[in-house]
Parts: structure tokens; C-alpha cells; sequence
């Protein structure tokens, strides 16, 4: 009679039976969560939206939209972009990091040259305000960033110059706009 044989078909036995004991535990343990840690069935994406348009900005971001772009007239005004649009972290590996921590802030308004450089970004005081903590966030990120940043209240915006000096620096005069009429 041959022993070895046999001693490898009860491990193997026994290997069957422990790879079906650890299926059966994992699927009792899949059944026993929450059904909210429970992975979801993807939900079908309807054939009609339930969803209408809307305007990107109220009416006091636009009237310091069209103001902006009296003040700004050789640059483009980017409504609500994210500040991981246009910054990016120094070391490649620490993106999934910031992007997590600044993916929710964002500016009214992004002034860009015509090579998609930021050279500045505005946000308009809502009728909430601008909280403290994300204003000086954004203030310490985009100076840091070598980028203007100025809040505006919508009903006192400042002097025009005053906006393109910030921005654009010594550059301000070179192409500042013949007439910036005041907000309407």
C-alpha cells in the first residue's frame, strides 16, 4: 500500500475544505453588514434628467462680471473654477492628498492671460459672506502661488487701477483700458 499517496490526498482534503470554510465566512460576513457598507448596484442613468439649466452666477456676480471684464479687457474672466484647476502640489505623489483638501474651494471669478496663465482671482461677497478660514486659506495659497487675490463687495467694488495694479503689477499701466465706467 502506498502512504504517501494518501497523506497527499488528505491534505488536499483538507485544503478543499478549509478554502470552503473561508468562502462560507466571507459570504456570511458580506450578508451581516450594514446594507449602507454594502457596495451598491449602480443606478441606472435615466432617459429623461430630472434636471433644468441654470445661470453660473447670480445677479451681483454678474454685474461684477461685466465689470471685470471693463477692467481686465486683454484677459479672460473664468466663472467658478477650483483652485486644483490651476495649482498643482510640488511633489507628484501628495496629489490624491491636496486635491481631497482644496477640491471644494473655488473663486467667483479667474483672470487668465491669453496663455491660460492666472494672474489673479476675485470672489464676490454673498449675501452669507465668505467665511474666514476659507478666505485666508485661499489668500496664503494663491500669494504663495505668485497669484493676486482681492474679495469684493458687490455694492463697493474697488478702483479699477487699483485691481490692475494688484494683478498684473508694473504691467497695469501698459494696458490699461481707456474707460472703466462703474457697475450698472
Amino acid at each position: 500500500m502506498n502512504t504517501t499517496l494518501g497523506a497527499t490526498g488528505i491534505v488536499a482534503l483538507l485544503l478543499a475544505a478549509a478554502a470552503l470554510l473561508v468562502g462560507v465566512a466571507g459570504y456570511v460576513l458580506g450578508r451581516s453588514r450594514p446594507p449602507a457598507a454594502r457596495p451598491t448596484a449602480r443606478r441606472k442613468l435615466p432617459t429623461q434628467w430630472p434636471l433644468n439649466p441654470r445661470a453660473l452666477t447670480n445677479t451681483a456676480e454678474r454685474r461684477i462680471w461685466h465689470w471685470l471684464r471693463q477692467v481686465f479687457p486683454h484677459h479672460h474672466i473664468m466663472v467658478k473654477l477650483p483652485v486644483t484647476r490651476f495649482t498643482m502640489p510640488r511633489e507628484p505623489g501628495a496629489a490624491t492628498e491636496w486635491f481631497a483638501l482644496l477640491s471644494s474651494a473655488y473663486c467667483t471669478f479667474t483672470i487668465c492671460d491669453d496663455q491660460g496663465l492666472v494672474i489673479g482671482c476675485v470672489d464676490v461677497m454673498g449675501p452669507r459672506g465668505l467665511s474666514r478660514g476659507n478666505r485666508q486659506l485661499k489668500r496664503t495659497l494663491l500669494a504663495q502661488c505668485g497669484i493676486g487675490y482681492w474679495v469684493i463687495e458687490p455694492s463697493t467694488p474697488p478702483a479699477a487701477e487699483t485691481l490692475r495694479t494688484e494683478f498684473l503689477g508694473s504691467h497695469a499701466q501698459d494696458s490699461s483700458p481707456s474707460r472703466v465706467t462703474g457697475l450698472d
